[in-house]
């Protein structure tokens, strides 16, 4: 499905938010690695009210914004705002709505000039290690990873210029 989609791509994933984004729309923002939102951005899971449930974006919503928030905020179907959402991770930044382009750009533009093969090795480093235990075998795999990217090309030159400057 487009949210599943969305979580695994292998590239970056960038929600930006303006107006009201309920239910499934806010799916999609969690599903993304990370959100932008108009200050004046209005949130709600309006399921309930319906006599419905979040279900297919559950996973998605519970992973960004935890258990506990979800509980809260399915349950009530109350709005909530850009600030709100940010204090629960689901966005990231706020921006006034004449610099939401701006801001998104800058982000954006922040990540393209990142090395590819980095952006793409960490987004597969925090789906494998999300809920893994903290453990000697997971302490040994994140060892060899770093040591496989600081002999890389890209690693290298990454490393030289942090140490020429």
């Amino acid at each position: 499905n487009t949210l599943h989609a969305l979580y695994s791509c292998s590239k970056p994933t960038v929600a930006i938010v303006q107006g009201s984004a309920f239910g499934g729309g806010i799916g999609l923002i969690a599903a993304c690695d990370m959100a932008i939102a108009a200050d004046s951005a209005q949130f709600c899971f309006s399921e309930v009210k319906l006599g419905l449930i979040p279900a297919i974006i559950s996973p998605y919503i519970i992973k960004a914004i935890g258990a506990r928030a979800a509980r809260w905020l399915f349950m009530t179907a109350e709005a909530f705002s850009a600030t709100q959402a940010q204090d629960l991770l689901l966005i990231q930044y706020v921006a006034q709505d004449h610099e939401l382009a701006a801001v998104a750009n800058t982000i954006i533009n922040r990540l393209i000039a990142m090395p590819a093969s980095a952006l793409f090795a960490c987004k597969q480093l925090i789906h494998d290690i999300d809920q893994q235990p903290l453990d000697n075998a997971l302490m040994l795999h994140t060892t060899q990873l770093i040591t496989q990217f600081k002999a890389a090309k890209e690693g290298q030159r990454g490393m030289k210029n942090f140490l020429n400057k």
